[in-house]
């Protein structure tokens, strides 16, 4: 790894760390963070999970596909 990779890696790792702390000063409890407080409406809430679960099923899929496929 070069120093600009290394460079790279260290500045996200920062930024990731400082978005977080920044972030988890607004939610004061699990049910804020989990949930929204409940602001979100149902299907937002549906959309979200079912294309969480659509998107990890699919490259796992195709994944075994192309496998199988000798791709």
């Amino acid at each position: 790894m070069g120093q600009l990779d290394a460079f790279t890696l260290v500045l996200y790792v920062a930024g990731l760390f400082i978005i977080s702390t920044l972030a988890s000063k607004r939610n004061t409890n699990q049910k804020e963070m989990f949930s929204a407080n409940r602001s979100s409406p149902w299907w937002a809430s549906g959309l979200s999970g079912f294309m969480t679960v659509f998107s990890a099923n699919t490259f796992v899929v195709w994944g075994g596909i192309a496998y199988q496929l000798g791709m």
